[in-house]
């Protein structure tokens, strides 16, 4: 049983409600009633286990979205990254054990398809006619592939003056609608609500909760690959507060439910967000819940880690360099000990920023309207 509760004022709502934000502003966080489930039960599936817990998020499906129906999943075996040791990049760092958690390795190339799997699935067994979405990047490539293994049409909004060429390009070669509309990022997430609303449309934004449901499978599968015995550090982008937010509800629902002893910290590195908005607030509630850092780096350090996680033959975007950068930073300034243990998590692949060869189309204005022909047209 799963209900969704207000982040705001603690208000409850049914998990098949349609909207994604409370009356007063906050959004929902999802709220599971856990069975008590063991290591063994994880342990035991993998790779080669019937679908779909040859799925690396599917194969936590008690910790994911318990009692959902195995026949309803949709899934396109994502998960089950490497973890890779780096003996350059623990030298890098200036600390012996560092590992490299490289979610670039999904089928569309980020960690997105870890949060798209569930969202889609509950889509789809809710009877969703059409999925929309307002994104730059990497979740419009994701919801561009789940959308077609659901069999569902799906429009993704994107700035025009900002975004991934490769990564639109990726979801419209999976048959989604990209629209490109002349708004900062903020405006169109707000008018792909509006358009969610006017043509009752199934949201598939950061919003939606059920992605950060899926996002926390890289920690517990992380957790089987570390044999239950977690880091002392887990780091990671500070600029994906869903994925912020994910770890720490991941790693308190497995303490609560026995699988691990201790918490580790998260370190979340890259520009310090502006805590006005609640994804912030809640990216921030969460590494401080851990006892951890957020961690100001710049370019240039994303940079340099970036170099060296290219050159250790494992190869990142640039964002995602940002963990390395905020791990050897707070390692030189004595927050990390030399004998403390972390886990770098890579949000994308090395080719996600590379510009894509097919243009995109012209752009609309940010008006409803406009929007709802470009969709139809």
């Amino acid at each position: 049983m799963a209900i969704l509760r207000c982040t705001g004022c603690a208000a409850e709502a049914p998990a098949s409600s349609p909207g994604f934000e409370c009356a007063c502003g906050a959004p929902y966080d999802v709220e599971h009633a856990f069975r008590l489930v063991g290591r063994e039960t994880f342990d035991a599936r993998g790779l080669h286990s019937p679908a779909p817990h040859d799925s690396g998020v599917w194969r936590f499906l008690e910790l994911v979205y318990p009692r959902f129906p195995s026949e309803a999943v949709i899934s396109l075996r994502e998960g089950n990254t490497p973890l890779h040791a780096s003996a350059a990049l623990s030298e890098f760092v200036g600390i012996e054990q560092v590992k490299l958690k490289h979610e670039g390795l999904n089928p569309t190339g980020s960690f997105a398809d870890r949060g798209m799997t569930v969202a889609v699935s509950r889509a789809r067994a809710n009877g969703a006619r059409h999925l929309v979405c307002a994104s730059a990047g990497a979740a419009a490539a994701s919801l561009g592939a789940y959308a077609a293994r659901a069999g569902l049409p799906c429009t993704v909004l994107a700035p025009a003056a900002a975004h991934a060429p490769a990564k639109l390009a990726q979801a419209r070669a999976c048959g989604a609608r990209v629209v490109l509309v002349r708004a900062d990022c903020e405006r169109v997430r707000a008018l792909a609500r509006d358009l969610a609303h006017a043509e009752q449309l199934d949201l598939l934004d950061a919003c939606n909760p059920f992605r950060i449901e899926g996002q926390k499978s890289v920690l517990f599968e992380l957790l089987v690959q570390l044999a239950w015995r977690a880091p002392d550090w887990i780091a990671l982008p500070l600029a994906n507060y869903g994925n912020c937010s994910a770890f720490a509800k991941a790693l308190r629902e497995a303490r609560y439910l026995g699988l691990i002893e201790r918490l580790p910290r998260l370190l979340a590195a890259g520009s310090l967000p502006d805590p006005a908005s609640h994804g912030a607030r809640r990216a921030l509630c969460a590494i401080e819940e851990t006892r951890g850092q957020a961690l100001a780096i710049t370019s240039e350090q994303a940079f340099e880690a970036k170099r060296a996680i290219d050159r250790a033959g494992l190869g990142c975007d640039l964002a995602s360099a940002a963990g390395l950068a905020g791990a050897r930073e707070f390692a030189r300034r004595g927050g990390i000990g030399p004998e403390e243990s972390v886990v770098v998590v890579l949000d994308s692949h090395a080719l996600g920023a590379h510009a894509a060869s097919d243009a995109l189309g012209d752009s609309v204005e940010a008006d409803l309207g406009a929007l709802r022909a470009a969709r139809t047209g």
